[in-house]
């Protein structure tokens, strides 16, 4: 007997309730969009729906999705944070008050090219993969646990150097800024006020490196970081992950190099998991 693996199934955001009904966009590759924008993965015409209105976003060597709301228009969703979170399925977004978007799981296209983690119906022998399974299952929850140990111990987290002043913020920053803007932030109008969150990083690249932009925004991811450790210090995981989360819109470079997003990314996990252990 041979057990299948990797199962050809991918998610899918259709359009279920507005003036594009029925339209729909896979959830393949690393990014996909909805929006106004004619570089939006799906385009939409309701009149309340913006550019980038709606990001998806899978890290790389993952197979969870992330989704991101644009602070540009209204989003509301179902169950959840309707800024950021984790994508599932049966989870329903409402773009602009009246485009309504439900997150399935449907079969892969035949002519989809996956890859490894996608997959491609590979089977293995029954009693290969039971054992193998449960090593997994093990290996990862003493990983998790190893991660989240101590509660609310900070050492734990991956943004402590910055915290703590163990290491210099600046170069880490410097990478985000090379890595520039990502194709959806491009995409945005050009005009952006001081009030938005990426007016600091969108400042510094045009001032360059020496320009005082790039100390009020190092400024700002800093007090991100330690706010979000002073709120985890409080045994408050769910409030810390959510400082950390606006790192996102501050340094808006989507999946480009940034190792400030990266720890923070890998944070958000431990805090949530902390969170559900409370």
């Amino acid at each position: 007997m041979a057990l299948s693996l990797f199962s050809p199934k991918v998610l899918c955001a259709e359009v279920t309730g507005g003036i594009d009904l029925e339209s729909r966009v896979l959830l393949t590759g690393e990014r996909v969009t909805i929006g106004s924008a004619p570089s939006d993965s799906l385009r939409l015409g309701a009149r309340n729906v913006v550019a980038g209105h709606l990001t998806f976003q899978r890290q790389k060597g993952s197979r969870a999705w992330e989704y991101f709301s644009s602070d540009r228009g209204h989003t509301a969703i179902d169950k959840g944070n309707p800024r950021t979170g984790t994508v599932r399925p049966g989870m329903v977004f409402v773009l602009g008050g009246e485009t309504r978007i439900d997150i399935v799981r449907t079969e892969a296209p035949a002519d989809l090219k996956t890859d490894a983690k996608a997959g491609e119906g590979k089977t293995v022998p029954l009693s290969v993969a039971l054992p193998a399974m449960g090593l997994m299952v093990v290996g990862f929850a003493l990983y998790i646990a190893a991660l989240a140990g101590g509660g609310t111990d900070r050492a734990a987290l991956r943004t402590t150097p910055w915290f703590d002043g163990s290491a210099a913020l600046e170069p880490a920053l410097a990478t985000c800024l090379a890595a520039g803007l990502s194709p959806e932030a491009k995409a945005l109008p050009t005009g952006t006020t001081a009030t938005e969150p990426d007016a600091l990083f969108r400042a510094a690249l045009a001032q360059g490196a020496a320009g005082p932009a790039s100390a009020d925004l190092a400024a700002k991811v800093r007090g991100l970081i330690a706010e979000s450790h002073l709120l985890a210090h409080e045994n408050r995981p769910l409030d810390a992950s959510r400082a950390l989360r606006r790192l996102e819109y501050v340094l808006p470079v989507g999946n480009g190099d940034c190792p400030i997003l990266s720890a923070a990314r890998l944070d958000l996990a431990i805090l949530e998991l902390r969170d559900g252990q409370r």
